[in-house]
């Protein structure tokens, strides 16, 4: 089903360079009516994804049908092959996206050199990259050909497999830009579960992106990464990289190849390595910070590299569970526990789309979802919105497990303010009066302003500090 649409001053975001398109074009939409794969050569009132791909002209877009919700988009074990520019918008109504299926049997979407797609509101699952030859077998979603260029925004990566390189998608020489989008569930038998970006003039720019639970499965030891930068660019604003895992080196990124790679409020923690390199596997090139980022292990990372303005290391970012994305909505993210030290910690200036360098309006959620909350935006993907409250301390007993909930010490009420900026207030439950004993140990206050208040009604029921003679109370 075909409408023309008259755009003037179109700007593309899929050139193969960040060449700008202000020509007057006329531009065609194309209307998915069904969710079976079939190819007549023809997009009319029955018309499935493949065909509307096939009749699409350059800068033209392929819409969903609203008589689509709850369906899945099959590929009859063929890939749908992207030889122009084109734009994919798979909103159906609100929360519903496309769903669209490689079935295990083909990958989803294969980018011809010189073409070039963006994708919008939709959910891959399933894409298989088996191929003939090694290059055919990259990127179980899409394969992205050298001189072909990917735009994702608002898209969910999930439960694809890569027999090579990109369990996710693969990336050749070209320009390259993921928003608000996450990487699931993927696998891959030798390395970069999740992205690969290959080639010396392979760009990619990645904002309010959640990689997440990829693993590469062939466990011989020689596995690599789960986001790979193998001689490209790659600059990463706002992301999180958490609890992926590689039988060999580098859990989280693998940086090689003289690639470059620029980080700015981003978590880079919680992955594994059978090897070196459980978060970030430095091999060659340049990492550059621009502040702002968490990296749980800096193992083979050169010295000094996260040394920029609220850069910190070596600490848990305390994420919640992936969310259980609800209804269609494609977006999976970790939530910010309490306490978390990625909570207002970021920095507002390098909250921006790392391309067009315009700041970031919201978080990797979307709409209504503001990126900067309580006027300092946190790290990784997701903005907490919950408020800033003061630690309650509940008990008398001295512990440490570094988390200050519905059981909290003194000592560890004092370590989640530690996390927080600005000056903090602990307070105590009115059922804890007693002694507090502090086990032996001072209580650090390091780089921190904290007020620590008795409950102010205990009246004779007294509240006791005690070092037990052992010990400084702080220091």
């Amino acid at each position: 089903m075909r409408t023309l649409l008259n755009r003037t001053a179109f700007i593309s975001i899929l050139a193969i360079t960040t060449t700008v398109f202000a020509a007057a074009v006329s531009a065609a939409e194309f209307t998915v009516t069904k969710s079976t794969n079939s190819n007549d050569g023809v997009c009319d009132a029955d018309c499935s994804l493949r065909e509307a791909v096939a009749a699409a002209d350059t800068f033209d877009t392929v819409v969903l049908s609203s008589s689509l919700v709850g369906q899945t988009f099959t590929l009859g074990g063929s890939e749908i092959l992207i030889t122009k520019r084109i734009f994919i918008d798979g909103f159906i109504n609100d929360p519903n996206v496309a769903f669209i299926s490689g079935s295990g049997t083909s990958r989803i979407f294969y980018i011809q050199s010189g073409g070039g797609l963006d994708l919008r509101n939709a959910i891959l699952v399933q894409g298989n990259g088996a191929g003939l030859n090694m290059f055919d077998q990259r990127g179980g979603a899409i394969n992205a050909a050298d001189g072909s260029s990917l735009t994702l925004n608002r898209v969910a990566i999930r439960g694809n497999a890569g027999a090579d390189f990109g369990g996710g998608v693969n990336l050749g020489n070209g320009t390259h830009r993921i928003t608000n989008s996450s990487f699931t569930g993927n696998t891959v038998n030798n390395g970069c579960s999740a992205i690969y970006n290959n080639g010396g003039t392979a760009n990619l720019y990645m904002a309010n992106v959640t990689v997440s639970n990829n693993r590469e499965i062939l466990n011989d030891g020689f596995g690599i990464g789960t986001v790979c930068n193998n001689g490209g660019n790659l600059f990463i604003r706002n992301s999180t990289i958490a609890y992926n895992s590689t039988d060999g080196s580098g859990g989280g990124i693998w940086q090689s190849a003289n690639g470059d790679m620029n980080l700015g409020n981003t978590i880079v923690a919680q992955n594994m390595a059978g090897n070196s390199g459980n978060d970030i596997r430095f091999v060659t090139g340049t990492i550059v910070s621009v502040g702002g980022n968490l990296i749980g292990d800096l193992d083979t990372v050169p010295a000094n590299t996260f040394n920029q303005p609220n850069d910190i290391f070596g600490v848990n970012p305390l994420l919640g569970p992936i969310n259980a994305s609800l209804g269609g909505h494609p977006v999976i993210y970790h939530p910010l526990q309490a306490g978390s030290p990625a909570r207002n910690s970021g920095l507002n200036a390098v909250a921006v789309d790392p391309l067009t360098n315009a700041p970031l309006t919201t978080d990797t959620r979307g709409g209504a979802f503001p990126r900067i909350v309580d006027a300092i935006v946190d790290k990784g993907a997701f903005e907490d919105a919950s408020g800033n409250t003061s630690p309650i301390v509940t008990k008398n007993a001295n512990s440490n497990d570094l988390v200050c909930d519905t059981d909290c010490s003194l000592r560890e009420a004092v370590f989640q303010a530690g996390l927080n900026f600005g000056t903090d207030t602990i307070t105590f439950a009115p059922n804890v009066f007693g002694t507090s004993p502090l086990g032996g140990t001072e209580i650090a206050i390091q780089n921190q302003s904290v007020n620590i208040i008795g409950y102010p009604t205990l009246n004779s029921n007294t509240l006791t500090i005690s070092g037990g003679d052992s010990s400084r109370i702080s220091g």
